[in-house]
C-alpha cells in the first residue's frame, strides 16, 4: 500500500445514527467540552451526522469566531487559518481561496450547528469516535510548543520544543549539569537547532560545556560579555572555539535578530514572517553584566512570551519599546528584588510568570507586585519542572503533580506487529496489569508520521488492540489514508509517555 505523508488528516464523521446515543460527547485534545442550554447540545442529524453547537465548539477548539457582513458568512480564525463558511452557498473560502463544500447547518434555538468534521477538517484536526464512551476526540497535539522550565535551583535553563526542532535558552550551572543533559536526553533531544547564552553568569552557562559535548548545536546565540571565571573560559574553549566553532554564531552587541522556527527541525531562518518566530533583543552599550543580557521573545501565532534573563529595573525599560505584551513572563534574576519592575509588568499585561528558582528566591516585593495585578504564578521549587503547554491561543500548564513520572525503570510486556499489507498493527500487553496508555504515541519511522494515543485510553491485561488505518478496521482508526509502506522496510515503534522506548516491529 502506498504510504501518504499528511500532517493532520480528519475522520469523516458521518455515520449510521445507531452509532451514537443521544448525549453525544466531544473531547478536544483530553479536554471535555461542557455544554449547556446557553451554549446548545450536540445531536444526531437525519443522515446520522453529528451536529455540534458551532459556537462553542469553534472556541473551545482556540479559535475566534466572527461575522463577514459582506459575504454573509461566519468567520473562524485558527493560527495563521482563516475560514470563512457561506451558510448559503456549497462552498467555504479558506485563506482567501474557495473550496466547494456542501454543508448541511442547522439552526435551533437561535444557535448555529454544523456536523463537527465540516467545522474541523479546514483546519487539520485529526478525529476519531470511541464506542464505549460515545465520545469524539479531537486530537491538535501536532500544533502545540511546548516549554520547559527545567528545576535547577537558583539557575536557568529552558527548552522550547516544536515538532524537531529544540532550542534552549541557558545552561544552568554546572552542578545542575548532569540533571539538564538527563532531562534533555529523556525528551528525546537529538540535536539542538537554536542555544541561546543570555548572560555568561555562572548560573547561565555553567551548563554549556556539557551541552556541546551532547548535542550538536546549530546555532549559537552569545550575549558577548566576557567575563574572567572558569567557567566562562571553559564556555568559550569548548563551544565557541571549539569543536562546535562550524555552528553559526550571532552576537547580541548586533542589531536586533528575528528567526523563524522550523517544525522540521531544521536551521531557524533569518526572517520574520506568520510562523513561530524567536525575537532576540540584544545590548550594544552596558557597562552591567546583568543589563547586558539577551532577551528573548517567542511568538507563537497570537501567544507572546517573553524571557528577559538577568535585566536590572532600569535595563527593563530600553526594552518596553520593542515589545507589544506578553501572556507569560519569565521573571528576571530568578525573582529578584532588582528586577520586575511595575513599568514592565503594566506594559506587558501578563497573565502568567515563571519563576525559575532555589532557597533564596524569589523575593516577597516581586510575589507582591505580581499578586497585586492577579499574575497567578508558578515556580520551579514548589513545582518542580514546570512544561507550558502553546497552541497560539491558550496556555497549559503541566508540573511535577501533573506531568507523568519518569518510567525509565517500568518494564513494559508489550509487543507490536505491523501488517503493512492490511495497514493495521496489532499492539499486545502480555502482562497481568492494565496499562494507561496517555501520552503513548506511535510512530512510523520511514516518514516519522506519529499517532497520539488519546488521554485516558486503557490497554487492558493479556488483551490486543488493532490501531487501523486506510480501509481497514480496528480498535481505533488511525487515518483515513495509508499509513504503512508495503514496498519498503518500514518500521514501527511504541514509546510510554516519557519518551521511553517500549517496543518496535523491526
Amino acid at each position: 500500500m502506498k504510504k501518504i505523508w499528511f500532517f493532520l488528516v480528519i475522520i469523516l464523521f458521518c455515520l449510521p445514527a445507531t452509532t451514537y446515543a443521544q448525549q453525544v460527547k466531544v473531547n478536544i485534545n483530553g479536554e471535555l467540552v461542557e455544554f449547556d442550554d446557553k451554549t446548545g447540545y450536540p445531536f444526531i442529524d437525519d443522515n446520522g451526522c453529528a451536529q455540534v453547537p458551532f459556537r462553542a465548539v469553534m472556541e473551545f477548539f482556540g479559535a475566534k469566531v466572527g461575522w463577514n457582513q459582506n459575504t454573509k458568512s461566519t468567520t473562524v480564525r485558527k493560527n495563521n487559518m482563516l475560514v470563512e463558511f457561506s451558510l448559503e452557498q456549497n462552498f467555504i473560502i479558506k485563506n482567501g481561496e474557495k473550496v466547494e463544500k456542501k454543508i448541511k447547518t442547522t439552526v435551533k434555538n437561535e444557535k448555529l450547528f454544523m456536523p463537527i468534521r465540516d467545522a474541523l477538517e479546514p483546519f487539520g484536526a485529526t478525529l476519531e469516535y470511541d464506542k464505549e464512551s460515545n465520545c469524539i476526540l479531537v486530537n491538535t497535539f501536532e500544533d502545540r510548543v511546548k516549554i520547559h522550565y527545567i528545576d535547577l535551583g537558583d539557575s536557568d535553563a529552558i527548552m522550547i520544543e516544536y515538532g524537531k526542532f529544540h532550542a534552549l535558552i541557558d545552561s544552568g550551572d554546572s552542578a545542575h549539569e548532569e540533571k539538564l543533559i538527563e532531562y534533555l536526553k529523556k525528551h528525546q533531544v537529538d540535536d539542538i537547532e537554536l542555544f541561546v547564552l543570555t548572560n555568561s553568569k555562572d548560573k547561565r552557562i555553567g551548563g554549556a560545556d556539557a551541552v556541546f559535548n551532547n548535542f550538536d548545536i546549530q546555532y549559537i546565540v552569545d550575549c558577548d560579555w566576557l567575563s574572567n571565571t572558569d567557567t566562562f573560559k571553559e564556555y568559550i574553549s569548548t563551544g565557541i572555539n571549539g569543536k562546535k566553532g562550524e555552528a553559526a554564531i550571532y552576537k547580541t552587541n548586533e542589531e536586533d535578530l528575528v528567526l523563524t522556527v522550523n517544525k522540521d527541525g531544521s536551521q531557524p531562518e533569518i526572517v520574520q514572517d506568520e510562523k513561530i518566530t524567536i525575537k532576540i533583543l540584544g545590548n550594544k552599550e552596558n557597562n552591567d553584566i546583568n543589563n547586558a543580557s539577551t532577551v528573548v521573545y517567542l511568538s507563537v501565532f497570537d501567544t507572546k512570551l517573553l524571557f528577559t534573563s538577568d535585566l536590572k529595573v532600569d535595563g527593563e525599560k530600553k526594552f518596553l519599546q520593542k515589545v507589544k505584551g506578553a501572556q507569560l513572563i519569565t521573571v528576571g534574576n530568578n525573582g529578584d528584588k532588582i528586577s520586575t519592575s511595575k513599568e514592565l509588568l503594566e506594559t506587558i499585561k501578563p497573565k502568567y510568570a515563571v519563576i525559575s528558582c532555589g532557597l533564596k528566591l524569589p523575593s516577597e516585593e516581586v510575589l507582591k507586585k505580581l499578586q497585586q495585578r492577579n499574575i497567578k504564578v508558578l515556580r520551579t521549587d514548589k513545582q518542580g519542572d514546570i512544561v507550558c503547554m502553546v497552541d497560539g491561543y491558550r496556555l497549559k500548564f503541566f508540573d511535577k503533580n501533573t506531568i507523568p513520572k519518569n518510567n525509565d525503570t517500568i518494564k513494559y510486556d508489550v509487543i507490536i506487529d505491523v501488517n503493512d499489507k492490511e495497514d493495521i498493527v496489532r499492539i499486545t500487553n502480555k502482562s497481568q496489569s492494565d496499562i494507561d496508555m496517555t501520552g503513548w504515541k506511535l510512530i512510523s519511522i520511514k516518514d516519522n508520521q506519529v499517532y497520539h494515543f488519546q488521554k485516558g485510553y486503557i490497554l487492558k491485561a493479556n488483551s490486543s488492540i488493532i490501531v487501523a488505518s486506510g480501509s481497514s478496521m480496528g480498535d481505533i482508526q488511525w487515518s483515513a489514508n495509508e499509513m504503512w509502506d508495503d514496498t519498503q522496510s518500514d518500521e514501527a515503534q511504541l514509546y510510554d509517555r516519557d519518551g521511553n522506548k517500549v517496543a518496535s516491529d523491526d
